[in-house]
């Protein structure tokens, strides 16, 4: 069961690397579909933004699994050069974040530590 995930999102491509961009983008597609299939991750899914502030927020890729399963993936050379490409052609955000039985476990840390603070 996945207990984390990596939630990327971009926003417009740069100008004058549209046809650079669908191509980027469309080779993670294919790396993600194949972690996948290998059973490197739990699930893969893609969002394009088509109402909103698109030069900000353009789409997403969620991708899902295990803590270790997601710790091998971003430390593998693969999954760095594709992060690399598509910083140059968009701007990119990353952020891994816990889900399923791990959010409770966050939820329990954070009252733990307001607590201990003093923070009511």
């Amino acid at each position: 069961m996945a207990d984390a995930s990596i939630l990327t999102t971009w926003g417009a491509v740069f100008p004058g690397r549209e046809t650079m961009g669908l191509s980027v983008f469309q080779g993670a597609i294919g790396f993600f579909q194949d972690q996948k299939s290998k059973g490197n991750i739990e699930e893969f899914k893609v969002g394009i933004t088509e109402v909103g502030e698109l030069s900000k927020q353009a789409g997403y890729m969620l991708v899902e699994g295990s803590v270790a399963q997601l710790r091998k993936l971003i430390d593998s050379e693969d999954y760095k050069r594709l992060l690399t490409r598509a910083a140059h052609v968009v701007p990119v955000s990353v952020s891994h974040t816990v889900t399923g039985p791990a959010v409770m476990q966050a939820v329990e840390r954070l009252i733990a530590v307001r607590n201990e603070l003093g923070i009511k």
